[in-house]
């Protein structure tokens, strides 16, 4: 099998069945599942049904139990870290927050993202927040329940962190969570001014996994898994 040297195609399951230990019940099972290239695809089931094994999965964090997942006609475990890394975005659930400034949360502690990191920022409605904080973005940030920045502002700087990395695949988990209705406006709205930058011969795709429709504006197609 050919490695890739990009990350870009059809992401596909074959029959995957998935069980986190031995002699526990099955996550899922004989699972079928093809997302074209670009396409962006939403998956509605209930809480605890193994979505997000399933994003896990796909990023390579974990291997299925039976079956095959291929990217690019290839196994995640096939393809380099590093790329893997740079070319798949997941967004989770809780936000996740480094110490250290707005801007160094933002770009991952590279420097060289600032600019693109502002851009993005303005898209997003977070630009206006952060310029009425006393530092703007050297405002400090910890990963603790008593910091001054709320969860739904938290949460949009972890999206953007991922988004700035401008990966091929984006999966996102529930990331509406902790969102009100404007931020998760404003970062559908980034999400759809991507679709349109990317060249077509290496369109973004994305998959997302939630308890209520909350991206349906993005979605080429929705499924759903059941146990």
């Amino acid at each position: 099998m050919e490695i890739p040297c990009q990350i870009r195609g059809k992401i596909e399951f074959k029959d995957v069945s998935y069980v986190i230990q031995e002699n526990d019940n099955p996550i899922f099972t004989n699972l079928s599942l093809t997302v074209k290239d670009g396409e962006m695809i939403s998956i509605l089931n209930n809480q605890g049904s193994g979505k997000s094994s399933l994003l896990n999965l796909i990023a390579g964090f974990t291997k299925p139990t039976t079956g095959e997942i291929l990217i690019n006609d290839a196994s995640p475990e096939s393809i380099s870290p590093d790329l893997l890394h740079k070319s798949i975005g997941l967004v989770k659930t809780q936000n996740v927050i480094f110490n250290g400034s707005i801007i160094e949360n933002l770009t991952f502690f590279d420097r060289s993202k600032e600019e693109i990191a502002l851009q993005y920022a303005q898209i997003a409605g977070l630009d206006p927040i952060v310029q009425k904080l006393p530092l703007g973005y050297e405002t400090q940030l910890y990963d603790i329940v008593s910091d001054s920045i709320s969860p739904g502002i938290k949460q949009r700087i972890s999206i953007l962190r991922i988004l700035i990395n401008q990966p091929k695949i984006l999966l996102i988990d529930n990331a509406d969570t902790n969102l009100d209705t404007e931020g998760l406006e404003l970062i559908t709205k980034l999400i759809t001014s991507l679709k349109g930058k990317n060249k077509p011969s290496s369109p973004l795709q994305m998959i997302s996994v939630y308890y209520k429709p909350a991206t349906k504006s993005l979605r080429s197609r929705s499924t759903c898994f059941s146990l």
